[in-house]
């Protein structure tokens, strides 16, 4: 019985995941086709790069074009830089990509990382990448912009508490990059705080539809390479040697498969090929799919090199904690001692009533999907925390926090959402008992703690 609940629960979670992905590309598409072509124009007039339009309110009226209108002067091409990639021919087509068989992906390594992954549903390999020890794990869930509560939360916990050395951290998503500052320790803060409070989409995408997305990142990608450099590596190294664990997950989308990046066995190897991994790792795990290209991560099998295409790994799960095999009734026993879980959304129904318009209900409907796949994972883990004795201590965005983000990057949403984590943070005493959505039957009695209190 138990097995068939997690399944129907399983396939909730992964189909809400969908829903959630499409609303967001659907509400990404229309606010294109209504602000890109004056905030483009504005850009260029100041001499900055295309961006992604932040946010759309009115219908833009174009004026007519005369049927025989003079054929405009050609302009050259700029030049290509390093910051901007030169413009590339649309294909008439896919893509190509080299072909390669199930059984090579099966046997795939990174050349010159070996042992650096595992697949997420695979409990030996899982298993074998832990930890000695069980000890406290702190797991991050996926959430876009809305991963700023999270790193809020992180670090008013820290200024007023002080956290815990977790034994092992998880990131899903955004929030992987909460994830590697929450590792390398409380020193990183600052670094974080900056990240999720100071970007906006110009930041992040450049409006440029390819083949294979609506948008290109090679401003994220810079980004990425500002914020991330040998210095840090090398302290998530330093962490990792001392047998704590840094996780991130991606999404194969050949295979079908989640994917978890040991990222501190990736920072102990060094150099620059690591640093590069490490980027597109996270690169990859923020990487929506439809919305933002693939991240291609070269794996070899027989000699033969190939390319592997990654993406978010919100595809198929919120957050992340173990195989199914701990997870469900009479499978393996958790390994940690207590877990404390972030959720980067709202994990509670509440009421709002949309507005006759396409975009309103969208939006909506994603927001529904998102609190769909949350609860249904959080109470999968929350019957196996009770099962095997884990304190479970949950935290998610406050049920009453009214901010309207302007787009799919807003610097002001995250600045007051990271300020509402911040103080949730600051204010946290897990109490040992779980007292955290009393709405939800499934989460009723005792085994964890509720953050807000």
């Amino acid at each position: 019985m138990w097995r068939s609940m997690f399944s129907i629960a399983s396939l909730l979670v992964i189909a809400a995941a969908w829903i959630l992905a499409i609303g967001i590309g659907l509400v990404v598409v229309e606010s294109t086709a209504v602000a890109a072509a004056p905030m483009q124009r504005r850009a260029a007039a100041a001499g900055l790069p295309d961006f992604w339009p932040p946010f759309a309110a009115k219908p833009v009226e174009r004026p007519a074009v005369p049927r025989k209108a003079a054929k405009p002067a050609r302009r050259e091409t700029p030049p290509r830089t390093a910051d901007r990639p030169a413009a590339e021919p649309k294909p008439s087509g896919p893509l190509p990509r080299p072909v390669f068989s199930e059984k090579e992906q099966q046997l795939a390594t990174i050349p010159g990382f070996p042992g650096t992954r595992f697949w997420a549903d695979s409990a030996g390999d899982y298993e074998e990448a832990l930890p000695a020890s069980r000890g406290d794990w702190l797991v991050l869930s996926s959430g876009a912009q809305d991963s700023a509560f999270g790193a809020g939360f992180l670090s008013g916990w820290s200024a007023a508490h002080g956290r815990p050395d977790y034994s092992v951290v998880i990131g899903n998503g955004t929030a992987a990059f909460a994830a590697v500052y929450a590792f390398a320790g409380p020193r990183y803060d600052e670094a974080m705080r900056a990240l999720f409070t100071g970007i906006d989409a110009g930041d992040v995408f450049a409006l440029r539809p390819t083949a294979e997305s609506l948008v290109e990142t090679w401003p994220f990608k810079r980004l990425i390479a500002r914020r991330i450099g040998l210095d840090l590596l090398g302290d998530i190294a330093a962490e990792h040697a001392k047998g704590r664990r840094l996780f991130v997950l991606t999404t194969n989308l050949d295979a079908g498969r989640s994917v978890v990046w040991n990222m501190g066995a990736i920072a102990a190897i060094g150099g620059e090929a690591a640093l590069n991994l490490f980027r597109d790792v996270l690169l990859a795990a923020a990487s929506i799919p439809g919305i933002c290209p693939p991240v291609y991560i070269e794996a070899e099998a027989k000699d033969r090199r190939f390319l592997e295409m990654h993406v978010d790994a919100r595809v198929t799960g919120t957050f992340y904690v173990a195989p199914d095999a701990y997870i469900v009734a009479g499978g393996a026993r958790l390994p940690m001692a207590r877990l404390y879980l972030i959720l980067n959304g709202k994990a509670v129904p509440e009421f709002a009533s949309p507005e006759r318009r396409l975009t309103s209900i969208r939006e909506r409907s994603s927001a529904m999907a998102m609190v769909s796949a949350i609860r249904g994972q959080l109470a999968m883990v929350h019957q196996a925390a009770r099962r095997d004795g884990v304190e479970l201590n949950v935290a998610a965005m406050d049920p009453g926090f009214e901010s309207v983000a302007q787009g799919a990057v807003s610097s002001r949403y995250m600045t007051k959402l990271f300020a509402s984590g911040f103080e949730k943070g600051r204010r946290t005493r897990f109490l040992g008992e779980y007292r955290y959505l009393p709405t939800m039957s499934l989460l009723g009695g005792a085994g964890g703690a509720d953050a807000s209190k």
